[in-house]
């Protein structure tokens, strides 16, 4: 199994106005800085590197797998949006793509796993001996930033500002690490792997 991202979200969960009100930073100095912050607070959490197993904002990926499975697919990185196409190659090498009246998708706009199943008297078609012979393109997350639930946003913002306020992973007056608070507003949320 591999999973790829292939179009990535358009915008952050949070915006550089929000970290600098909760931050209380007037002026464009440090921006630069911040915006890298966002993206490190979020990248924390996000995709298939986060610690969520999640996608936040909508984004697209394609999940490779050999073969289909005798049942259906279990798609990661929920919320599952929409299933884009799945294509597939034949034993000839010839790449197809499936009809979308041969499958569907189950958890599409639910905040939960999604996963596709073969539609009502159809099969999985057989496929040549490949890797990735079967590639399932689908879009997953909250959807636009806005509707990335409240405690994931509030989570990444804490995070942006303890990079901010704490850039050296240590204190010269006291040699303590920061606690991050934010864990607390993620667990929840938090996907087991496939």
């Amino acid at each position: 199994m591999r999973l790829i991202l292939v179009d990535p979200p358009e915008a952050e969960p949070v915006t550089l106005d929000e970290l600098k009100d909760q931050l209380r930073v007037i002026g464009d100095h440090d921006d630069a800085f911040l915006e890298r912050a966002i993206r490190t607070a979020r990248a924390k959490l996000d995709g298939r590197e986060g610690f969520l197993g999640r996608a936040l904002v909508a984004q697209q990926w394609r999940l490779e797998l050999d073969a289909f499975p005798a049942r259906e697919i279990l798609l990661p990185l929920p919320p599952l949006l929409s299933v884009d196409a799945i294509v597939y190659v034949d034993a000839g090498g010839s790449e197809i793509t499936l009809d979308a009246s041969a499958y569907v998708a189950i958890g599409a706009g639910d905040t939960e796993r999604g996963c596709v199943r073969r539609a009502n008297g159809e099969s999985w078609p057989a496929t040549g001996s490949y890797p990735g012979a079967v590639a399932v393109t689908f879009t997953a997350g909250y959807g636009e930033p806005e509707d990335v639930p409240e405690p994931l946003r509030a989570a990444i913002l804490m995070h942006a500002a303890h990079l901010y306020e704490n850039r050296e992973a240590a204190s010269v007056e006291r040699v303590h690490e920061v606690p991050l608070g934010w864990f607390d507003h993620v667990a929840d949320y938090r996907e087991p792997p496939l």
